[in-house]
């Protein structure tokens, strides 16, 4: 996501939290809090992010007209803050007018290998239906670069004597990968 725009996002929402009361004054004004999750969801839902993950923390968030949340978009590798402003609350309902800034807070760091052990496991999760069973690869790298493309050989033990297995690392989106193998020897 690059030189993103400012968005700005005006909606309407049900607020299913309860109205709390606040306790120990007679002249205190009742307090309506909405979960987290559930403003991220519907702040999501409202923006034009598909694949954006939408995080509002892990506190009760207060809802009140003129009262601004804040709030955060990951989409790919880049983490954007959202601050959301609720124009209006009638009841268990709320507009608000959401925008997320139009540079990212931070970049997320994204690995560029992943360990031997857990390529071979995930090899021979894709070996067992070819070969009948699962067997226990021994890959030569710690290390496995996240390089679509790579090979890797891996060796097996099997009743009829050892094997090797290349395994090639097929897809790479920035957070998860696969593999597909084939018994070579």
């Amino acid at each position: 996501m690059s030189a993103r725009p400012v968005v700005a996002v005006v909606a309407a929402a049900g607020l299913a939290a309860a109205v709390a009361l606040l306790t120990g004054c007679a002249a205190a004004a009742p307090s309506t809090t909405t979960a987290p999750s559930r403003l991220a969801a519907t702040v999501a839902a409202s923006l034009k992010y598909p694949t954006a993950l939408v995080e509002c923390g892990t506190e009760k968030v207060a809802v009140r007209a003129g009262g601004v949340a804040r709030c955060r978009l990951t989409e790919g590798d880049k983490v954007y803050a959202v601050t959301v402003r609720f124009s209006s609350v009638k009841g268990t309902h709320y507009r608000f007018d959401a925008r997320v800034a139009s540079t990212p807070m931070r970049t997320l760091a994204t690995p560029k290998s992943v360990g031997g052990d857990a390529v071979a496991q995930l090899a021979a999760q894709a070996l067992a239906p070819k070969i009948g069973f699962t067997p226990q690869l021994a890959c030569a790298d710690g290390q496995v670069p996240l390089t679509v493309g790579f090979v890797e050989r891996c060796r097996f033990a099997a009743d009829d004597g050892d094997h090797v297995a290349e395994v090639t690392l097929s897809a790479w989106d920035g957070s998860t990968y696969s593999v597909t193998a084939k018994v070579v020897s």
